[in-house]
């Protein structure tokens, strides 16, 4: 019996896998890093600023944490499937780029190379001024991404 009670115990107390979410933000348009580990990638979950968050501009990533400047403030998550170290930098496993732009603030929908399900979307560059805000500004459905409120971006489709 004490043993029985020990193992459930011992379940219950084991480790579960979670999202590590990170609020990281730039100050008076300073470089800021924040302590994440990168290693399975790390993406843009909620953006909090006026100021675009864009990738690889405002925004990234490296095996130092994520990094963000001019004003960019947003909740990064670990991606555990999104890109794999190689070397000093990432191999990304993106096969389709896709331009997708909201003009008149009207939804645009623009669609996704092979047009199957199953396709995992990611903005690559925000080209926009306006936020690109996924679930608001701009999601995906199984044939098309869209695009609204005049979120303009260059999208990465990975298969």
């Amino acid at each position: 019996m004490d043993k029985a009670i020990f193992a459930s115990a011992l379940a219950l107390a084991a480790p579960v896998a979670s999202a590590q979410i990170v609020l990281c933000e730039s100050d008076s348009q300073r470089t800021r890093y924040c302590d994440v580990d990168t290693r399975g990638g790390v993406r843009l979950v909620k953006q909090h600023s006026r100021a675009p968050c864009i990738e690889g501009r405002t925004w990234g990533y490296d095996r130092r944490g994520v990094w963000v400047s001019a004003g960019c403030r947003a909740e990064f998550e670990r991606d555990a499937g999104r890109h794999a170290y190689r070397g000093n930098g990432y191999e990304s496993p993106y096969v389709d780029r896709v331009r997708c732009e909201s003009v008149d603030q009207r939804v645009e929908r623009c669609p996704i190379p092979g047009g199957r399900g199953g396709a995992r979307i990611d903005i690559d560059e925000q080209l926009s001024r306006a936020p690109c805000r996924f679930g608001s500004s701009w999601g995906y459905d199984r044939r098309a991404i869209w695009v609204a409120d005049g979120c303009r971006a260059e999208f990465l489709v990975r298969r």
